[in-house]
């Protein structure tokens, strides 16, 4: 939280990051199989709480992902 708060585009930039990573190793993966479907997920929270509050996910998923 603390990189978060002292570098505020961190995040955006490890979704960046995450994201070309994802597309580029998919692209090698279709360019040698065919598949069906596939799915990525992430935890979004630990055994008692979310990992971020519901004002980062705003902040940070929302835009991501369209909404």
């Amino acid at each position: 939280m603390h990189v978060v708060l002292r570098r505020p585009g961190i995040v955006e930039e490890m979704m960046e990051a995450d994201a070309a990573f994802i597309i580029a190793m998919m692209g090698q993966i279709l360019d040698v199989i065919a598949i069906d479907a596939f799915a990525f997920w992430e935890d979004m929270a630990y055994n008692c709480a979310p990992l971020i509050s519901p004002a980062m996910a705003r902040q940070y998923l929302l835009p991501a992902t369209g909404g």
